[in-house]
């Protein structure tokens, strides 16, 4: 059984079609399953959605697809920055999703698991087994994910959320993070997918990352009014949050 993963799109449809594309050459896989954050503060929130509603794929809800659903044009009094900055990304990818869209996002279901008789369960979320913003970076002490993993009997939980792809073992567990197809914030700013396969009752992993062209997405963004493009295009080109 083979399973390709990958999260946190971000309406950067150039990238998740570059991961498409590179899956597609590698050998079979039973189910693509997806991590969230589907369209906010992208360049092409409905191209996003209409490739992904067309895929077939699992997907679980993230952070940034409830706050698409919730937006509003409240006022920005009282808002830091980036609070303000986030509120402008998800009203306007609200703006530009179709009705079915937003009503897809709506419905997404918060994991998806995979339960095989000869293996132990993988687990998909889009942060952690109890909550889509709870945020676990890479250097995070054990206990946090300890306590994380305390919520499931999962063997494997795979995630998004933090935009770093990594992993810890612990014991016969393990975390896996898938990065971020749209906005990678480590550092490579090629889009990241996993293929999970299972063999001999364990689930094996291996990781790829995939190129395309930054710049045309970076000019898409101004071409396409995406707020705070700037911000946006200075994060794509450098895969850094800082």
């Amino acid at each position: 059984m083979r399973i390709a993963m990958f999260s946190d799109i971000h309406g950067n449809l150039a990238a998740l079609e570059a991961v498409l594309a590179d899956q597609a050459q590698q050998k079979p896989v039973d189910q693509i399953a997806i991590g969230g954050d589907l369209v906010f503060g992208g360049p092409r929130p409905r191209e996003v959605m209409a490739r992904l509603r067309g895929l077939g794929a699992a997907i679980v809800r993230g952070n940034t697809d409830e706050m698409v659903v919730e937006a509003s044009s409240r006022a920005k009094e009282g808002l830091s920055d980036s609070q303000a900055r986030m509120d402008d990304w998800a009203w306007w990818a609200k703006g530009m999703i179709l009705t079915e869209d937003l009503q897809y996002l709506r419905q997404l279901p918060f994991c998806w698991s995979l339960r095989p008789d000869d293996g132990g369960e993988l687990l998909l979320v889009h942060a952690t087994p109890q909550s889509t913003s709870e945020t676990i970076r890479p250097a995070a002490e054990d206990e946090a994910y300890s306590e994380a993993l305390a919520r499931t009997s999962a063997a494997v939980i795979a995630c998004g959320h933090v935009h770093h792809a990594f992993h810890r073992s612990f014991s016969d567990r393990l975390w896996l993070n898938l990065g971020s197809v749209g906005l990678p914030f480590d550092g490579d700013n090629r889009a990241p997918y996993t293929i999970f396969e299972l063999a001999l009752g364990k689930w094996h992993f291996a990781r790829h990352r995939v190129a395309y062209d930054v710049e045309a997405v970076v000019s898409d963004m101004f071409a396409q009014g995406l707020p705070h493009a700037h911000n946006r295009a200075r994060i794509l080109r450098s895969a850094r949050f800082h």
